[in-house]
């Protein structure tokens, strides 16, 4: 777990010797990161076993091997500006790249082995990329921001293949997920008139549902 104080967690669950048990088992906390001075804002595994990956708002990533204990990687990306902030983030799954969407409105994407940024996506909104997803065949990534517009962008061309705004009330995208297969992508935003998910087709961009 990832929280406001910094700090990253590490907890054991217990199993349940009685699974008619309305007791939740006590968690216990196993290991304590406390490398980041910003807050984290994402905390994902890794295609590699053990392996995390923590975002934070002091504008630098980390690879975890939760197994040691150690962190791995950590990369303090653009130190010199202290207004950098990575607001989201994701992990591809060739597992070499990992997407970090800034307060600027940028997707980067980095390769972890040469420890550089691939590319960056840049048409979203100079207010937050707030969201950020990858498809797991590796083709695409969904992107949304804090105007409440979403994006799905073809890796391989490096171009926008569709976008929408989900709604002209709502002030930020919370999440973006595609399916098993990457047909399909719901994204969930917030805003004045409260919340609730679009479904698209990720390739044509078409609506297909809306969960209120």
């Amino acid at each position: 777990s990832g929280s406001s104080d910094n700090t990253i967690k590490l907890w054991s669950i217990p199993s349940s010797s009685n699974s008619n048990s309305k007791t939740v088992p006590k968690m216990t906390s196993v290991a304590s990161f406390d490398h980041h001075e910003g807050a984290i804002s994402a905390l994902k595994t890794h295609p590699v076993d053990n392996i995390a990956v923590s975002f934070s708002y002091d504008g630098s990533f980390s690879l975890l091997d939760l197994e040691s204990n150690d962190v791995t990687l950590h990369i303090n990306d653009d130190s010199n500006n202290e207004q950098f902030q990575y607001l989201c983030g994701a992990v591809h799954p060739d597992a070499i790249m990992l997407g970090g969407g800034t307060n600027q409105g940028v997707l980067k994407i980095w390769d972890i082995r040469q420890k550089t940024v691939a590319v960056n996506l840049t048409d979203h909104s100079k207010k937050g990329l707030t969201a950020v997803d990858f498809s797991n065949n590796g083709y695409h990534v969904g992107t949304g921001d804090a105007e409440g517009v979403y994006r799905i962008w073809d890796l391989r061309k490096l171009k926008c293949l569709n976008t929408d705004t989900i709604s002209k009330d709502y002030s930020s995208i919370n999440s973006i997920k595609f399916d098993d297969y990457g047909s399909y992508v719901a994204v969930g935003g917030c805003g004045n008139n409260g919340s609730d998910v679009h479904i698209y087709h990720s390739k044509e961009g078409k609506l297909l549902a809306n969960l209120s």
